[in-house]
């Protein structure tokens, strides 16, 4: 799993942090300027414009910088679930499943989380090997009369780890790569 120090969250940390001061900045001057211009048209509506500019970097910057602490939140809360399970996190995050998934989807496009996929039929994340071939295979199909997988949660005799897999297929721990049933 990604950790909290990836190059894609530094990146977007330091740009949280440029778009935060330069927007105080432009704000400040040109709300400033615009003050004190309001008698002359000529100048006012280009510093006011300027100055919207200014709070427009300013809220970009809250809201990036809002986003990694999101990520690093749900780092956290996918770290000590084995199952990686989006419900769960949406419940210790006290959101809808609907919003954590665009969260999720928006930092794995951003590159905060490395080598991930959402799994939407088991409603879970999904990392490495797993990952890619999720994310290669076709999108899933909508047909509602198909009958949905049924997943169940199995201990791997070789290490223990927990493997969340659909029930009656022969599969491997995706941590030791073991077989069970």
């Amino acid at each position: 799993m990604a950790g909290s120090k990836n190059a894609a969250v530094i990146r977007s940390a330091v740009a949280a942090k440029i778009q935060f001061i330069l927007g105080i900045v432009i704000t400040a001057f040109f709300g400033l300027a615009a003050i004190l211009t309001t008698s002359d048209t000529g100048t006012f509506v280009p510093c006011l414009i300027i100055t919207l500019l200014g709070i427009w970097l300013i809220i970009a910057g809250v809201m990036r910088n809002n986003m990694i602490k999101l990520f690093k939140s749900y780092a956290a809360i996918i770290s000590e679930d084995p199952i990686r399970s989006i419900d769960t996190l949406a419940s210790a995050q006290d959101m809808p499943v609907n919003n954590v998934k665009q969260n999720l989807q928006k930092m794995i496009n951003k590159g905060y989380f490395v080598n991930v996929a959402i799994d939407n039929q088991r409603n879970c994340l999904v990392f490495g090997n797993e990952a890619d071939l999720l994310q290669k295979s076709a999108p899933p199909s909508t047909n509602a009369s198909q009958p949905t997988a049924e997943y169940i949660t199995v201990a791997c005799k070789g290490c223990g780890a927990p493997n969340h897999v659909q029930k009656g297929e022969g599969n491997k721990c995706e941590y030791c790569g073991a077989p069970f049933k």
